[in-house]
């Protein structure tokens, strides 16, 4: 798994980062059993805030690989559709918003590689742009996949936070998804995307649809996480 790991990283982000794929092990055993607790308790925390979301997730998701690792926090590639890696929880120091996100934001890729194969999405993708995670400019499809996953983050804390049940502070989200050290929320980076997107002028007629309907579910959205 970890030469699958390592081979898709490389092809999508460059033989510059190769060495992110290096200190990938198995957690010991209560660094997994913490994590798969807090794992089952974000699952059911999504499942009550946001129904629609969860059933989303259950369905284009089969598969939780849990993680230890110096550099990767969690990952999805194409080459494993239907699962992502996730880094163990560190119980003293993180808090338990990390894994929504990286519940959220991986079901989010896992389910635009499956809505890429239905219908193209874009006409092109040569060259590169800007993208708000990364220090080096991407292919327009990474930015695409960058500003989905972003809407569907925002959507999902968005319901997580309104729910009364749940002990959750805005002042509790960050992004771990941030090599570029881009300090803006979620939602101001949605919107790069978009603006780069748009400016770009690749999108098929099937890509415009989805990515409105993704600033339509972001602009719903009472929080600015």
């Amino acid at each position: 798994m970890q030469s699958l790991i390592a081979a898709d990283h490389s092809e999508c982000y460059g033989e510059h980062l190769v060495e992110r794929n290096q200190g990938i092990t198995t957690p010991n055993r209560d660094q997994f059993q913490y994590t798969l607790e807090e794992v089952q308790k974000c699952l059911s925390y999504i499942k009550s805030s946001c129904p629609a979301l969860y059933e989303e997730i259950n369905t284009v998701v089969s598969q939780i690989h849990i993680m230890s690792s110096p550099h990767v926090n969690a990952g999805s590639y194409l080459s494993m559709l239907g699962m992502f890696n996730i880094r163990y929880l560190k119980s003293d120091v993180e808090h338990w918003s990390r894994l929504a996100e990286h519940i959220i934001h991986e079901a989010a890729h896992n389910l635009l590689y499956q809505l890429w194969y239905q219908e193209p999405i874009i006409t092109s993708d040569d060259g590169v742009f800007y993208t708000p995670f990364r220090k080096d400019e991407r292919p327009i499809s990474v930015v695409y996949h960058a500003m989905f996953v972003l809407a569907r983050t925002i959507y999902g804390f968005n319901h997580l936070l309104s729910n009364p049940d749940i002990e959750l502070k805005q002042s509790d989200i960050s992004s771990h998804y941030n090599e570029a050290n881009n300090q803006l929320p979620f939602t101001e980076k949605f919107f790069q995307t978009v603006e780069v997107i748009e400016q770009s002028g690749r999108l098929t007629p099937f890509g415009q649809k989805v990515m409105n309907d993704c600033i339509s579910l972001v602009k719903e959205c009472q929080y600015r996480v």
